[in-house]
């Protein structure tokens, strides 16, 4: 197993991001080089198609949003615990860990 891999699979945490997974969908070894740690010179294309994704998403999400009542939305909760509870219609950015609870209930 190459060293890379074996760091990688011993790793406790790894955040599973849209750019992690937009990496594996456009090159499974890019994705896995950002897994590790390993990055290589970004280019102004790319740098360009970023910052225009994450234009986009704002738009998206304020249009989503608009929908909703202030009190019916909630942003990037503390942890899970109890949001199945409350009577929020849109949660937006959760995080998840592998020591949160499996279920919502």
């Amino acid at each position: 197993m190459a060293g890379g891999t074996a760091k990688l699979l011993r790793s406790t945490t790894m955040r599973m991001t849209l750019n992690l997974l937009d990496a594996f969908a456009r090159c499974p070894q890019k994705a896995f080089l950002k897994c590790t740690g390993e990055t290589g010179h970004v280019t102004e294309y790319e740098v360009l198609t970023q910052q225009a994704a994450e234009a986009y998403q704002r738009k998206c999400v304020q249009r989503i949003c608009e929908q909703y009542a202030p009190g019916e939305i909630l942003s990037t909760p503390p942890s899970l615990d109890n949001i199945a509870r409350r009577r929020h219609r849109l949660i937006l950015t959760i995080s998840l860990r592998r020591n949160d609870p499996p279920s919502l209930s």
